[in-house]
């Protein structure tokens, strides 16, 4: 069941919490996009000048001590990321800038992440990254630690959605 949720997992951190959508890694097999949607599935809805907004960003590829940095391409809905190889770990980050939500503009900054069966010091992407939020898994039970430039963060909301 861990390296279930593990494979599964699909993380967005903003820097304030965001009501709409949010950007996600999906893993299908040998598919991956990265998606702009309210919850796991493409949004048919977003079409390419909201990709131009968002941007299409690098993803960051790991397994073991490698790191490549992957490039998505536009698909319908949905960017692309083409690649035969499969990773522990994907990463992006997006800066989507300011946005209106409530009463007063924020600023949103996308930080998303598949884990696939890594938790603990395995899913840390290292002091580079400038947000990460790493899956520790113990006595069957997983929680979350999240570290900025390699410092743990107190007091941080964030959002996880599992498919299912």
């Amino acid at each position: 069941m861990q390296k279930f949720f593990l494979s599964l997992l699909a993380i967005v951190l903003t820097v304030s919490q965001a009501q709409a959508h949010a950007l996600y890694i999906i893993v299908n097999g040998e598919k991956v996009q990265v998606i702009f949607s309210d919850d796991l599935k493409p949004d048919a809805r977003i079409k390419e000048e909201t990709w131009k907004k968002v941007g299409t960003p690098p993803i960051t590829g790991r397994n073991g001590g490698t790191a490549i940095t992957l490039n998505t391409k536009m698909g319908e809905a949905a960017l692309n990321i083409e690649t035969k190889d499969k990773f522990e770990l994907l990463a992006g980050s997006t800066d989507y800038g300011i946005s209106k939500h409530g009463d007063k503009p924020k600023h949103l900054t996308f930080f998303y992440k598949h884990a696939n069966g890594v938790s603990g010091d395995a899913a840390y992407l290292g002091k580079l990254c400038h947000l990460d939020v790493i899956p520790v898994v113990a006595g069957g039970k997983i929680k979350f630690q999240v570290k900025a430039k390699g410092e743990a963060l107190a007091k941080t909301e964030l959002s996880i959605i599992v498919p299912g």
